[in-house]
């Protein structure tokens, strides 16, 4: 976690947003985007997470990927197992690209 603000500062944009599950607003701007990271990493205990191989779709300077993820994590004192995707859109500025949008969608639990 210590350097986790380090390595998000270098692939989020600074006009980043984070849109949560039911597509709530969990960060917009880069620092308030790396604080939903830690303040997530400070509060739950990640068990196992799984994450799938990303598709991604180019256009010019624009970029889609997507991949699913699962996850067991320890938070209040009890465990959680979610299960989901992650859609992050990217655009490329002086050769580099850089995440300007990400949303977390939770599958439905059974």
């Amino acid at each position: 976690p210590d350097e986790l603000p380090r390595v998000l500062g270098e692939c989020f944009h600074d006009d980043m947003v984070v849109k949560g599950p039911d597509f709530q607003e969990a960060g917009r701007g880069k620092e308030a985007c790396i604080r939903s990271y830690e303040d997530f990493l400070r509060q739950a205990t990640v068990l196992e997470c799984r994450l799938s191989e990303a598709a991604i779709d180019l256009s010019g300077n624009a970029a889609v990927a997507t991949y699913s993820w699962e996850m067991t994590y320890g938070l209040g004192g009890q465990d959680y197992h979610e299960s989901g995707h992650d859609l992050f859109v990217f655009t490329r500025e002086d050769g580099k690209w850089l995440a300007v949008w990400r949303a977390v969608l939770v599958s439905p639990r059974p």
